[in-house]
Order: C-alpha cells, then structure tokens, then sequence
C-alpha cells in the first residue's frame, strides 16, 4: 500500500508526536517544535483525522506534502503570513517528526520518500511561496526545446546507442511532465503496464493507495511512444509490463532497465535550464505541475475538475492556484446578479 505506515507497536498519531517531541535534546526545541506540531494537528482534523484517537498507521507521505500548501495558503494566508523563517521552522519540524517515524521502523514506500524530501528541500530553500511566483509556460517550452535540440546521435560506436536512448527519454520525459502535470515521483514510478495505449493514457499512482488516470496529447505520447520503441525491450508482454517507462542508459544501467531516481529527473531539468538560458528561474519538475494546474484552471474555469486532474485530495490545496483581483471579483459579482438583483431572469424563466 503505497504512501501508508507500518508500525509493530500500535501508537495513536498523538503518541507518537509526544515520543518525537521526547526524544529532542533541547528544553526550548521542546517548546518550539510543540507549535507546528499543533498546526500539523489542525490541518490533519481538516483531513477528517484525529491526532488523540487515530493509529500512527493512517499517515501517509502525502499527508506531509500536502501541509506545505496549506500551511502557506490556508493557515497562512496573505497578508498575515508569518517571517520566512518561521514557516521553515514549521516545516522542519513536520519533516522531523517523519524522519522520527522512519527510526522508529515505521515504514514507507521508498518513492514516498523521495517525494517528502524533495518537497521538504524544495520548500525550506525557496524564497518565501511552495507555489512558483506566475509561473511561466514560456519557461517549460523554453526547457522541452532545449531537450530537443540535442542532436540525434549516429554511428557504430558502443556509445552512440546510449546517448541517443537517453535523448529520447530525455524528450518523452519533459513532455510527459508538461502534458500530464504529475509528480516527479509518479512518473519515476510508471511501469509498461500503467499506460493505455488506445486511450493515450497512463495510471499513476497518487495519495496513498488511490490511483488516477493522467493523459497525453499527441506531441507528448508520439515522444513517449518513440522513445520506448527505439529501447526494443523485447516481446514477452508480461515482463514487459513490468519494466519502468524511464530507466538509465549508462555504463552502469545493466541488462535489466532499471528505474530513474526522482534526484536524477530533477538534475536533468536542472541541466536543460542552463542549456536553455533560464537556470536563473528556478525551474525544477515540479514548476512543470505547477504551470500545469495554473493553465488547466485558465482554460477549463473549473476547480473541481482541475482538482481531479491533479490528484489533490483537498481542494484547499487546488485553490492556492485560483488567485484571483478585484477586477475579477467585480466582473464575477456583476455576472451572478446584473444590475436587477435577478429579477430579469426570474422573468423570463
């Protein structure tokens, strides 16, 4: 069951906090970790969790993920969101408390891991908002382009097919993530048999043990389909099935494809950004999400379904991306009631 606990020693969630809390050093870290920890609380109770009655067990990786946007964007709304150092002292303490988990012989799934860390990291360093400022469109296309115009590479040298699988892979890599809009961690985690070859589809796996369906348009699944014809993985459909959709191509990568690290994937944009001009932005495989849901929202006006569309379990998360000014908020008024206080289209019904 990915994203989920499994402790020998039954614990409510409140038990385990006061343990994490027990085991820290200092009296004032005590006293310090004690208010995010209570913030964890409230957002888990929104989540229908009980920190006194519910078994350590029910939480996921997620539950930590998904903190982060709501501690910023709910807890913390603008303008009265606290100093930049005070959040990442909330969220270290947050991400403490798992690493507690974890030494305590709590486990998880090891994609989960790489996920809460990478969103963790990625958090405490940047500056100020979990959600890129506008983020850019232009920024994602600037990157697929950079991926493109890697020259194809020829030959018959024991190295030419390598590089020429990575620049494939490279390229179904950056569209997937641009068309999808699923996590590093999803995508790493793709297996042969988790994409529907009729429907142009894949099925990640999402929050916890719930799954979803993510699609492709034509550009992104023609880069995908390429990518895995050239690997020439063999016929047996039932190994077939279970080989990653991503795997390494170097010296090191074997017979036997081996799945990318979420590290690996975020290296990759990292580098392309620097190939493309825009190192300076900031961009890493999760901006390409974040452009996803600010588009689907643009183009679609509908929260609920961008909140399928992301796998978001609350649409509290969602809504960080429906930002909205006066003038929207004026013109949106002016369209629920007109100028008649409704009366003339009761009249005309």
């Amino acid at each position: 069951m990915e994203g989920r606990t499994h402790v020998a020693e039954p614990m409510t969630i409140q038990e385990s906090v006061e343990r994490f809390l027990q085991s820290l050093n200092a009296a004032h870290t005590v006293q310090t970790y004690t208010t995010p920890m209570n913030h964890f609380r409230d957002y888990l109770a929104e989540q229908g969790i009980q920190f006194e009655r519910d078994q350590v067990e029910i939480l996921s990786v997620d539950h930590a993920i998904d903190f982060v946007p709501w501690l910023r964007h709910v807890r913390f709304p603008e303008p009265d969101r606290p100093a930049k150092a005070t959040l990442q002292l909330y969220l270290t303490a947050v991400y403490r408390f798992y690493r507690s988990l974890l030494k305590r012989g709590v486990s998880f799934e090891a994609a989960d891991i790489a996920r809460l860390e990478e969103t963790y990291r990625d958090a405490r360093n940047i500056r100020g908002e979990s959600r890129p400022k506008d983020p850019k469109l232009e920024a994602v296309l600037a990157i697929i382009r950079a991926a493109r115009s890697i020259p194809a590479a020829s030959g018959d040298q024991p190295a030419a097919r390598p590089r020429e699988l990575t620049r494939l892979r490279d390229i179904a890599i950056v569209e997937t993530l641009r068309s999808t809009g699923c996590r590093v961690g999803e995508l790493v985690s793709l297996r042969r048999g988790d994409l529907d070859w009729l429907a142009r589809s894949a099925l990640v796996k999402g929050k916890g043990t719930k799954y979803r369906k993510v699609y492709l348009d034509e550009r992104a699944w023609m880069a995908l389909k390429t990518y895995l014809q050239a690997r020439e993985d063999g016929s047996d459909s039932r190994a077939l099935n279970r080989l990653p959709v991503f795997c390494g191509h170097g010296n090191r990568s074997g017979r036997t494809p081996s799945a990318l690290t979420t590290r690996h994937v975020a290296r990759l944009i990292r580098d392309l950004a620097n190939k493309a001009g825009i190192g300076e932005v900031g961009v890493t495989p999760h901006y390409f999400r974040h452009v996803f849901a600010t588009r689907a929202l643009e183009q679609t006006e509908n929260l609920a379904l961008v909140q399928d569309l992301m796998g978001h379990a609350s649409p509290a998360t969602t809504r960080i991306y429906a930002k909205t000014d006066e003038t929207q908020r004026r013109e949106g008024y002016a369209r629920v009631w007109g100028e008649s206080g409704g009366e003339d289209r009761a009249a005309s019904r």
